[in-house]
């Protein structure tokens, strides 16, 4: 937990933002940072298949902060597997084909005081879920809405649960006058492959291995 915690407030400093699409834009509170890789459905002419954007990693520090985060999500799902083996066993299997940092090279999503509306997410993988901290709000703010099932689970500091992303959910929002507050802390992150990264991963991968025959018939030198 503390080395979780540390590493928790150096992710936040390195990394960047995740910007909210259209759908989301009503909820923009609270932060969502991605760490892995994806293909950016609204990226510039020619973005392909990298990393999330984070901030330029230049020091010794900076590259201990990914280790460290590699290291948190490795002991996080190793601690889930013997509850839910083929949840893991998923993530490991098609993480490796999508990723390269970590033994799991999982997507990682770091959330401080984040809100989402009911939606659905187009995830190869089930998510897991991790509330690691929730201090300065009543019991009844920032749990997870199930309305596919009509459930909410109510999540305490600690807590780790898993779902289909493809099925309905989202944030159960605290009042204004929670948020508002400025004492309120709900920080946690969600782990998942995502089915477009794993798709362009694929594609990238392919590739590069058709890269070397080419060169080899135009007899190009690399």
């Amino acid at each position: 937990m503390e080395q979780f915690s540390q590493s928790q407030a150096k992710i936040k400093t390195l990394t960047c933002k995740l910007n909210r699409h259209k759908a989301f834009a009503d909820w923009d509170y609270g932060q969502m940072h991605p760490l892995g890789s994806w293909h950016p459905p609204r990226g510039r002419p020619g973005d392909g298949y990298a990393p999330y954007p984070a901030s330029e990693v230049l020091t010794q520090e900076d590259i201990r902060t990914l280790f460290a985060h590699a290291s948190d999500i490795e002991c996080l799902l190793a601690y889930l597997e013997p509850h839910a083996p083929s949840v893991v066993k998923e993530l490991k299997e098609l993480g490796k084909q999508a990723n390269v940092l970590g033994h799991y090279r999982v997507t990682a999503y770091h959330c401080w005081n984040y809100i989402a509306p009911e939606h659905l997410d187009n995830n190869t993988t089930s998510t897991v879920s991790y509330q690691f901290k929730k201090m300065g709000c009543k019991d009844d703010k920032f749990n997870f809405s199930f309305a596919e099932w009509g459930k909410v689970l109510e999540t305490k500091e600690n807590c780790i649960w898993w779902f289909k992303g493809d099925q309905l959910h989202g944030t159960v929002a605290p009042r204004a006058s929670t948020l508002h507050n400025g004492n309120c802390l709900s920080q946690g992150v969600g782990i998942t492959v995502p089915h477009r990264t794993l798709d362009m991963a694929k594609k990238h991968v392919q590739a590069c291995w058709s890269w070397k025959p080419l060169c080899e018939r135009w007899k190009v030198f690399t």
